[in-house]
């Protein structure tokens, strides 16, 4: 599946634990893995559809992140790990073509030390910190190279980074829009990027 950013969990606004179901029960039916006139809500018949979905095709794989899942998982402990133990048992029961992954702001790892949890299932917890300077730079520079960009210098690059304030973001929303704008014209030859802002 392609990257889909929404926010799912949010308490204050009404966004429970039911919504995540509800939003993998959107996004499947979206892209034709499940049939359009599903409309249940409940959480174990959505993962059942899902699993028999996965079965159906055996080549499917499906990876869903939960970014800064913190709140999530912080909640989700309070109930007894409810959802995540039901996403545990959707990835067993789909060989693991089914993946969950949680990321957090803050340390989704201490999560491994309270005993008797689920996600130990889950696989070994990796740190992810933020990228050096010059791999954050990489990171922008190939993409617009492979588009035929010209970099004459590192300032337009510094430049997007200062803009986009992360590097996730600089490849998941504005390296996008510039393959977008890039796409409408065939350059015959390199171009120069030296004013991002154009």
């Amino acid at each position: 599946m392609d990257r889909k950013y929404e926010l799912i969990f949010d308490p204050p606004a009404g966004k429970s634990f039911d919504n995540l179901w509800r939003n993998l029960r959107e996004e499947f039916k979206s892209r034709k893995l499940l049939d359009a006139g599903i409309r249940t809500d409940k959480t174990e018949e959505i993962a059942r559809r899902i699993e028999d979905a996965m079965k159906s095709n055996p080549k499917q794989r499906v990876i869903v992140m939960l970014d800064e899942a913190d709140g999530f998982l912080d909640a989700d402990a309070r109930e007894g790990f409810r959802t995540v133990i039901a996403l545990r048992q959707l990835m067993l029961d789909t060989g693991q073509r089914f993946k969950i992954i949680f990321a957090g702001l803050q340390n989704v790892q201490r999560f491994q030390g309270i005993p008797d949890q689920p996600l130990a299932h889950f696989g070994t917890p990796v740190s992810v910190g933020p990228l050096e300077p010059a791999e954050a730079q990489l990171l922008v520079r190939q993409p617009l190279e492979m588009l035929g960009y010209r970099l004459e210098d590192d300032g337009a690059i510094l430049r997007i980074l200062s803009y986009t304030k992360l590097p996730s973001w600089s490849n998941s929303v504005f390296l996008p829009r510039v393959a977008k704008a890039t796409a409408r014209t065939i350059r015959q030859y390199p171009t120069s990027l030296s004013d991002p802002e154009r």
